[in-house]
């Protein structure tokens, strides 16, 4: 079977790559395209792509075309705004998201979107029906859609699509022109609440979990039959390593330049979005440590987010080390044994909103948010901050102030009832077909089965029936 694959950017195969294994495995031949102008702009070091595709000589990996013409000067805009008229109907979801969203409009479209009459009238559903009107009558690029016709896949995959200005769209738009089955695998936790519109609906999209379902149906009104849930392949990497061995804590603390014989809290850094410099909650909680006698000791690992990590350039000082230096995202075994390790030894993980403390509530280790009145567009009134807050699965603390009691709570022994929220909310998040069903292999399977001319409802139907069997052979965690 051949498989053309269409992603973004470069960045992004991390967040396919178990999906993209699975498939190889299997014999199937995989055309992987990324978009070159993206991945240029991400500046993230490739070589785990590249060593990747060395070692499958089924695999060839490309850049995509994208859409030329008056056409793209039309339709690209338009569909930012018709994800802004997404957003004015949508009350639970944060303003923050909406305003960036406008953000990304050409400066007439913006003016229009930020009037109160613009507002009004992009809320309304004939405006709305009106932009999907556009899409659906603006036809696929005729070079990009020959380009498919060429290689005659038997599936066509695209994620995520929805991001602003998303050149892979065109990709799965022509496909389904030519009558080739589609398939979108959501690309982070937040994917589906806090980006765009999915314009164009694929045959198949194979969301994590029913959080991802539901916003799937009914804010990009996807029909039901055609949703899948099939667990995080994002996450993948981190079940397979759960039982590694892992390097001596003493070694480890060596290599980010932190004593092995202290303690240390790891701070886990967000985007840029969620909060562009945070550098100030670690300057307050070194302050902290350094005034309370009994926790002098206590040193800070700084994971930053691969896309922000210059904020902490001006963290200076010591018991503080920053590791990776680099924009690095976990995607070989070295550096997702650091990111485990890193982890694994830490009293605490402390974060404000970054899917790295999902990474640290998978290794069944202490978690606990940040929660502050600046940062409150993007934690309390973010919608997938929310699920994992109702969740009950981590600590939260307002104020450097209140680490000391927490950490003596964490130091005396967790209530077990916390460290089965964890689990919980690890199940229900990242794997809800049981922590022992790889999320990258059932995506595949749905794939396939496309592939193979199932529709895409059936697909639905026989995944449940397979998950079922499962959970009847006693196969599920």
């Amino acid at each position: 079977m051949k498989i053309l694959f269409c992603g973004r950017t470069e960045a992004h195969f991390p967040y396919h790559v178990s999906i993209i294994d699975a498939l190889l495995k299997n014999g199937h031949t995989v055309r992987l395209l990324y978009d070159e102008g993206w991945s240029r702009r991400t500046l993230f070091d490739n070589s785990s792509l590249i060593g990747f595709a060395s070692r499958h000589p089924n695999l060839s990996v490309g850049w995509s075309r994208r859409r030329v013409g008056l056409l793209r000067h039309i339709i690209f805009p338009l569909r930012e705004l018709r994800s802004v008229a997404s957003y004015l109907n949508r009350p639970s979801q944060s303003a923050f998201y909406r305003k960036r969203w406008i953000k990304y409009l050409p400066k007439g479209l913006r003016r229009v979107a930020r009037a109160r009459f613009g507002q009004r009238l992009l809320k309304s559903g004939l405006a709305s029906d009106l932009l999907a009107r556009i899409e659906w009558s603006v036809p696929p690029d005729k070079t990009i859609e020959r380009e498919i016709a060429d290689y005659a896949p038997d599936v066509v995959v695209c994620s995520p699509v929805n991001q602003r200005w998303s050149e892979e769209l065109e990709y799965l738009k022509a496909a389904k022109n030519l009558g080739i089955p589609t398939a979108l695998p959501v690309y982070s936790w937040d994917n589906l609440s806090t980006k765009g519109l999915i314009h164009v609906a694929p045959d198949l999209l194979m969301a994590w979990n029913k959080v991802h379902e539901q916003e799937a149906i009914t804010i990009h009104k996807i029909d039901p039959d055609r949703v899948v849930q099939t667990g995080s392949a994002f996450f993948d990497k981190w079940f397979s390593m759960r039982r590694a061995t892992r390097s001596e804590r003493h070694q480890f603390l060596k290599k980010v330049g932190l004593d092995p014989a202290r303690p240390y809290l790891l701070y886990l850094g967000s985007s840029a979005n969620i909060a562009r410099d945070e550098s100030w909650v670690v300057a307050n909680i070194v302050r902290q440590f350094r005034a309370d006698e009994a926790l002098r000791d206590m040193q800070i690992l700084i994971r930053p987010h691969p896309a922000n990590n210059e904020v902490y350039d001006k963290v200076r000082c010591e018991g503080v080390s920053i590791w990776p230096r680099k924009k690095q995202l976990p995607d070989d075994p070295e550096s997702q044994l650091d990111f485990v390790n890193s982890v694994q030894h830490a009293v605490l993980s402390l974060g404000i909103n970054t899917s790295g403390m999902i990474d640290a509530l998978i290794q069944d280790r202490p978690v606990a948010a940040f929660v502050s009145d600046t940062f409150k567009a993007t934690q309390e009134e973010a919608v997938h901050f929310q699920h994992m807050r109702d969740a009950g699965c981590f600590y939260e603390v307002n104020s450097a102030a209140e680490l000391p009691t927490l950490l003596k709570i964490i130091t005396d022994g967790e209530p077990e009832d916390l460290r089965e929220r964890r689990r919980d909310f690890v199940r229900a998040m990242v794997r809800p077909h049981g922590l022992d069903k790889n999320a990258g292999e059932l995506s595949a399977w749905c794939i396939e089965k496309l592939g193979e001319g199932v529709k895409p409802e059936a697909v639905k139907a026989l995944l449940d029936r397979l998950v079922s069997e499962s959970y009847r052979k006693g196969g599920a965690q």
